[in-house]
């Protein structure tokens, strides 16, 4: 078993761990719905299963962040989770890589991010009345 199962309620939005263009969005066999987005040149990708519904459409770009779906029971299931897996061409085709390292550091990117909006936000000013 490639990836990492997050056990979430159905209808949880699931987030895009990264920037890319989606490559795939569409019922694959064992996974169910399903959506892949295509990351670095076409050589990394992201594939989000088991979803209930799916927001984005095949060559569509995504930001980090973007809600691409939500979680679901689709395909061989057992019960609402996301299957997440993180994947690296190579010469012999797509093999998968450690899922749970690549969602740590993209929480930490996502986190970043949402501290650099906060510093950005105009401050507070009081007003004399």
């Amino acid at each position: 078993h490639n990836g990492t199962d997050l056990a979430v309620p159905e209808g949880t939005p699931v987030i895009a761990s990264a920037s890319g263009r989606v490559a795939t969005a569409d019922f694959l066999r064992g996974y169910g719905l399903t959506v892949i987005l295509r990351h670095e040149e076409e050589t990394q990708e992201s594939l989000y299963g088991h979803l209930s519904e799916i927001f984005v459409d095949p060559d569509e770009w995504v930001a980090q962040g973007t809600v691409i779906g939500r979680a679901g029971n689709t395909g061989n299931s057992t019960g609402p989770h996301l299957h997440f897996e993180w994947r690296h061409l190579t010469d012999d085709g797509w093999i998968a890589v450690d899922a749970g390292a690549h969602l740590e550091y993209s929480m930490a990117q996502f986190i970043d991010a949402l501290k650099l909006v906060q510093v950005q936000s105009p401050a507070d000013t009081e007003t004399s009345g």
